[in-house]
């Protein structure tokens, strides 16, 4: 892979944690006394095994994830987090091109 291209794939199991990882920083930013971060939440494997979850990636790091809930009609966004280092960098316009179908109401 050629330096600083950001790539999408398909989230895998494998990535939970790290995709925890990125949210569980998104959620503390800025906190002056944050909590622990704990174990992966169920409802990360959940969207894993019931939507639609991708990452992106930039020289095989996972820089951040997106995933969608497709309902009757509809299909929503649940989540789009890129880690707080590597925000500005295109990462959320890619993951957001990628997952959301272009001829679906949303």
């Amino acid at each position: 892979m050629t330096a600083n291209v950001i790539a999408v794939r398909r989230a895998l199991p494998g990535d939970l944690q790290r995709i925890w990882d990125i949210r569980f920083r998104n959620d503390i930013d800025g906190e002056t006394d944050p909590p622990v971060q704990g174990p992966i939440p169920p409802f990360l494997p959940h969207l894993l095994a019931t939507g639609d979850v991708r990452v992106a990636e930039r020289d095989g790091e996972l820089i951040g994830y997106a995933s969608v809930a497709a309902r009757p009609g509809v299909v929503y966004l649940t989540d789009l987090f890129v880690d707080p280092d590597r925000q500005s960098a295109s990462a959320g316009r890619r993951l957001l091109e990628s997952i959301l179908p272009p001829d679906e109401p949303r």
